[in-house]
């Protein structure tokens, strides 16, 4: 009897550590973490992440993953499709209607002239940048217009941003008219030097300008000399010395490239989760 009680004890015993053990193996394989690659996301292939990268599309160099354009390509994306793909086309003027006629017509006529005459953006081409600035004067919120130009240097083979004009707001001008009463205006001396921004600036978003506004860097070396007449320029680096202007960052930033004699382009950004995204054309206009 004894060794009867004693071998269903033990079958109970190993009854319930086989059911923890299979408990257990259950459990891990349900808390088990499997990693699997994703595809990226067509929209983040299709992004145009920089004015560079809009460039070397626009000149049908590259395909979005970054391969150099070949034959097999081209079959598959004609340039008139690839160059559509950089206007905003969100725009309502690009839905032929008879408002939208003129612009429509316009664009058409572009794309065909730059595929017919293989148009490419020259890697000097003239680029400005029209840049908003977020800043607090006296605990007020503010927004300075800056308008930059890329500068190319040939004796040096770089090139450097310079800004070409500054327009501040009407309540700060008129605050500050004094210094021109006064004319309490800096003219260009032996110590001047012209100096600049990185010409790669516009990749973060123009911050070395914002660096520059904030840590009390000369104002006048970042202007190109054609301006440095100019009132605003005075006024922002006297409110600037006095510690009455700090600037928060970029708000805005637009960039206009000429791509031919008789054509300008405008560019901005738009971050959204869709393949017309990134750096895209927002307006065509005659020169």
């Amino acid at each position: 009897m004894k060794r009867i009680l004693i071998f269903i004890f033990w079958g109970i015993i190993h009854n319930s550590l086989a059911q923890n053990s299979e408990a257990k193996s259950t459990s891990d394989s349900i808390s088990a973490v499997v990693f699997t690659k994703q595809p990226v996301e067509s929209f983040m292939l299709w992004q145009i992440k920089s004015i560079n990268e809009f460039i070397h599309r626009f000149n049908y160099e590259v395909f979005i993953d970054g391969e150099k354009m070949n034959d097999s390509l081209q079959i598959l994306y004609p340039r008139s499709q690839y160059i559509l793909k950089l206007f905003n086309e969100d725009d309502e003027r690009l839905k032929m209607t008879e408002k939208t006629q003129l612009y429509f017509i316009k664009v058409n006529q572009f794309i065909s002239m730059i595929c017919e005459e293989d148009i490419k953006i020259d890697k000097q081409a003239k680029l400005s940048a029209n840049v908003k600035l977020e800043a607090f004067y006296k605990e007020k919120n503010v927004i300075l217009d800056i308008l930059l130009q890329k500068q190319y240097l040939k004796k040096e083979g770089s090139a450097r941003w310079q800004i070409t004009n500054i327009s501040l707001p009407k309540e700060i001008i008129e605050e500050h008219q004094r210094l021109i009463e006064r004319k309490d205006i800096t003219t260009t001396d032996s110590t001047y030097i012209e100096e600049g921004l990185s010409p790669n600036a516009q990749d973060i978003a123009f911050s070395p300008l914002v660096n520059a506004f904030n840590q009390g860097k000369d104002i006048v070396s970042l202007c190109n000399q054609t301006i440095l007449k100019h009132q605003e320029i005075y006024i922002l680096e006297k409110i600037l010395r006095l510690s009455l202007l700090k600037v928060k960052g970029t708000k805005d930033i637009s960039f206009k490239i000429s791509v031919h004699k008789n054509y300008q382009i405008e560019i901005r950004e738009f971050m959204r989760e869709k393949e017309n995204s990134g750096w895209l054309i927002t307006d065509l206009k005659l020169n």
